[in-house]
């Protein structure tokens, strides 16, 4: 039952809603054909080892808080001056479109809900 309850938890924490409002560094959406996009479809033990690279380098609160698991991100950069996105790197497990659709919102400059 414990074993049963750690990956309920493992799961749950990985479910993320689709972004939907607006990043603070933005004015307003900006075209994935705007900006230099990379896209990486990894093995789902690759993108989670990216992502945790990245949520390290943001925030480690980040890791604490989602037990560890985080299979997919974004890392966007933004224009200051004219307030868009200006690059974006996505890592998501190979084959799962709605992560893929999640971090490209993000590339968008669409925020998640939580943060």
């Amino acid at each position: 039952m414990k074993i049963l309850c750690i990956i309920l938890c493992l799961f749950l924490s990985s479910c993320s809603v689709m972004p939907y409002k607006l990043c603070s560094k933005v004015d307003q959406p900006t075209s994935l054909s705007e900006i230099k996009l990379t896209v990486h479809e990894e093995p789902l033990l690759m993108s989670s080892y990216h992502c945790h690279k990245l949520a390290w380098k943001l925030n480690p609160l980040i890791m604490i808080a989602a037990i560890g698991t985080i299979p997919a991100c974004a890392e966007v950069t933004y224009s200051k001056k004219n307030r868009k996105v200006k690059e974006c790197e996505v890592w998501v497990p190979r084959g799962d479109k709605y992560m893929l659709e999640h971090e490209l919102r993000h590339c968008e400059g669409y925020k998640d809900s939580l943060f």
